[in-house]
C-alpha cells in the first residue's frame, strides 16, 4: 500500500527510519519479553475471567443475551474466552512495546498504512498524546455511501493529524465527512509513480502470453466480485468474441483461485486467456480497454491511456465511477457490444472520451509526474521541521 515511501524515506540523509512491524517482531522474539507476556497473560486472563463470570451470575446478563426472542449466550461466552485468552492480553502486551518504542526511540513522525485497524489506531493515538505529528497514506478508492453518515470504512473519521489523499475528488469527498481540509494534502498515487515512464513492451508481452501481435486484448477484471460472476463473465465473453482478432483476458485477483475462473469457462463453454501472476500494468498496457464494476483497476488502466467499461452499471459500484463522461457504461450484453464497438473499432467518441479521461486521471490520480512520493516525503519533513521549531520556541 504504502509502495516506495518507506525507501524513498530512508534515502534523505537527514532521517533515520524505524519499521514498526520490524520493532514488533524483535521485542515479541526477545526471551525477556516471551516470559513478561506470558506473565502479563496468566494475569489478565484470571481478572478478566473473573469480570466475566460477574457478569454472567448478574441479574442484566440473561436480559441482555436475548434479542428478538433469540438467545446468544453461548456465543457471548465463546467470543468473550477467545478476546480474554487471545487478543486482550497481545493488545495490551503491544500498546505497551508502543509506549516503549517511542520512550526509547523519540520519534518525530508516524507514518502509517491506515489508522483504523486496532495496533495502527494504537500507534496514531500515542503520537497525538506525544504531539507527534502523523500521517496516513489513502490505500484504495473510497467513496460515500446513502447508511453513513460522517463514516467511511477505513479512512473517516480521522485519528491521524494528516491523511495524503491521491487527487483533489477524495480531498472533497472528506471535507464533506466533516474532516478539516487542513488536515487533508493531495499528493498523488505513490505506487502508480513508476507508471510515468511507462516501459512496457506490448509485442514482448503478447508474445509471452501466445497471442499474435495484431490481436486485440479485452481485459475483464472483477477482483472479490463474488455477486454474478458466472453471469457477468458469460456476458462478457460472447461479447467480445463478436470482433475479429479480439481475445479476452480474465485477470484474476492474486487472493482469488484461479481454477474457479478456468471452471467457469468450461462451464460457459467459452474460451479466455486466464492470467493471475503475470504482471498488472504489463496487461493493461497490452489491452484495449478494461471491463470492471468498481476496482482501483480501473483508475490505473485511466492512467495508461486504456478506456474501461463499467458493467454492469446497475447497482452499487464506487463514486469516482458515478456520472462521469469519462468512462463508457453498459447494463446488458446488447450495451456491452456498443461500448466495446467505440474502443474497439475507434468510433469517432473514443477521442472525446480520451479526453475526459485525462481531467478524470488528474482529479482522482493528480499529476502523473512520477513524484508523488517525494510530494509526501517532503510533507513529513516539512511538519518535522515546524515542530521542531515550535518546540525550540516553546523552551526560550
Amino acid at each position: 500500500y504504502t509502495a516506495g515511501i518507506k525507501q524513498a524515506l530512508q534515502n534523505e540523509k537527514d532521517l533515520a527510519v524505524y519499521s514498526l512491524d520490524e520493532f514488533l517482531l524483535k521485542s515479541f522474539l526477545k526471551p525477556k519479553n516471551l516470559f513478561g507476556f506470558s506473565s502479563m497473560k496468566k494475569k489478565l486472563v484470571v481478572r478478566f475471567k473473573k469480570l466475566v463470570q460477574d457478569y454472567e451470575t448478574s441479574k442484566g446478563f440473561a436480559k441482555n443475551m436475548q434479542f428478538e426472542g433469540m438467545a446468544f449466550e453461548e456465543l457471548f461466552q465463546w467470543q468473550m474466552t477467545l478476546f480474554t485468552d487471545k487478543y486482550w492480553p497481545e493488545f495490551s502486551f503491544t500498546i505497551q512495546e508502543l509506549r516503549s518504542l517511542f520512550e526509547s526511540k523519540k520519534p518525530e513522525a508516524v507514518v502509517l498504512w491506515t489508522d483504523f485497524v486496532p495496533l495502527e489506531k494504537a500507534c496514531a493515538l500515542i503520537a497525538r498524546e506525544k504531539g507527534i505529528p502523523s500521517f496516513v497514506i489513502q490505500h484504495g478508492i473510497f467513496g460515500t455511501t446513502d447508511y453513513c453518515k460522517d463514516w467511511i470504512a477505513g479512512i473517516a473519521p480521522l485519528v491521524v493529524d494528516c491523511i495524503a489523499v491521491w487527487g483533489p475528488f477524495f480531498k472533497r469527498i472528506l471535507v464533506k465527512k466533516k474532516v478539516p481540509p487542513k488536515n487533508i494534502e493531495v499528493v498523488g498515487v505513490p505506487k502508480m509513480d513508476f507508471l510515468a515512464e511507462k516501459k512496457f513492451n506490448a509485442k514482448a508481452f503478447k508474445k509471452k502470453i501466445n497471442v499474435k501481435e495484431k490481436d486485440k486484448l479485452v481485459v475483464m477484471a472483477y477482483g472479490g466480485d463474488q455477486g454474478n460472476l458466472h453471469k457477468l463473465i458469460k456476458i462478457g465473453s460472447i461479447a467480445v468474441h463478436k470482433f475479429a482478432n479480439t481475445k479476452l483476458v480474465l485477470k484474476v485477483h492474486p487472493s482469488e483461485i484461479k481454477r474457479k475462473y478456468e471452471r467457469i469457462m468450461q462451464d460457459i463453454e467459452e474460451k479466455a486467456i486466464i492470467l493471475q501472476k503475470e504482471n498488472l500494468y504489463e496487461i493493461l498496457n497490452s489491452a484495449e480497454t478494461l471491463i470492471t464494476r468498481h476496482s482501483t483497476t480501473g483508475l490505473e488502466a485511466m492512467v495508461l491511456d486504456k478506456p474501461i467499461i463499467i458493467f454492469p452499471s446497475t447497482g452499487e459500484y464506487l463514486s469516482i465511477y458515478k456520472n462521469t463522461n469519462a468512462v463508457l457504461y453498459a447494463a446488458n450484453q446488447k450495451e456491452l457490444e456498443t461500448a466495446l464497438k467505440v474502443v474497439l473499432e475507434e468510433r469517432k467518441e473514443l477521442a472525446t472520451l480520451k479526453k475526459n479521461m485525462k481531467k478524470f486521471v488528474f482529479d482522482n490520480a493528480f499529476k502523473q509526474d512520477g513524484k508523488a512520493t517525494q510530494r509526501f516525503v517532503e510533507l513529513v519533513k516539512k511538519a518535522i521541521y515546524k515542530n521542531n521549531e515550535k518546540d525550540l520556541k516553546n523552551s526560550k
